[in-house]
């Protein structure tokens, strides 16, 4: 059960960089960058708990200028 995302497409977004990427108001489930693939912010809200991840369309191959962290947290509904 769940969402299978391939490892390739996400980036847990460092403390410094959470406002770097911001999911648009419009229509659909993917955000344009100009240098990066269509994305979506994962734990955006101040309510969410843990590290604010990226997933993104496509493998990213370069980082547009963004740092990638060096790990990704274990993964967990929040009540769990």
């Amino acid at each position: 059960c769940g969402v299978h995302i391939p490892i390739s497409r996400m980036m847990v977004m460092p403390e410094n960089s959470k406002k770097t990427l911001v999911n648009s108001p419009s229509n659909g489930v993917w955000t344009s960058h100009l240098k990066l693939p269509h994305f979506r912010v994962l734990n955006q809200t101040r309510r969410c708990k843990g590290p604010q991840i990226t997933v993104f369309s496509e493998p990213l191959s370069d980082l547009g200028g963004l740092q990638r962290d060096t790990h990704l947290p274990v993964l967990s509904r929040h009540g769990e």
